[in-house]
């Protein structure tokens, strides 16, 4: 799990994990971390590090408070609610 929702130790952990002789295939993340979702542009960063590595990332659907108008539906409304690309290897 990365230190999501801490941007600056999130970006740290992923710079010095990527130095590391065993890299990560990928990362898990909650839906949201308290009152900040994963589309929030506080986590730009974040993902650009990620991107740039081209990390996995498996997104876990949590209890968390939900946005507003959104029902818990995972799979469809996350993948139309957040702004995450996702790519499906088959």
């Amino acid at each position: 799990m990365l230190p999501f929702p801490h941007v600056n130790e999130t970006l740290d952990f992923v710079k010095d994990i990527y130095t590391q002789e065993v890299k990560p295939d990928g990362f898990a993340l909650s839906t949201a971390m308290g009152n900040k979702y994963l589309g929030d542009p506080a986590f730009d960063p974040m993902w650009d590090e990620l991107d740039k590595h081209g990390a996995a990332i498996f997104v876990h659907p949590s209890d968390t408070a939900m946005p507003p108008g959104l029902e818990y539906k995972p799979c469809k409304q996350t993948t139309s609610k957040y702004k995450l690309p996702l790519t499906f290897h088959t």
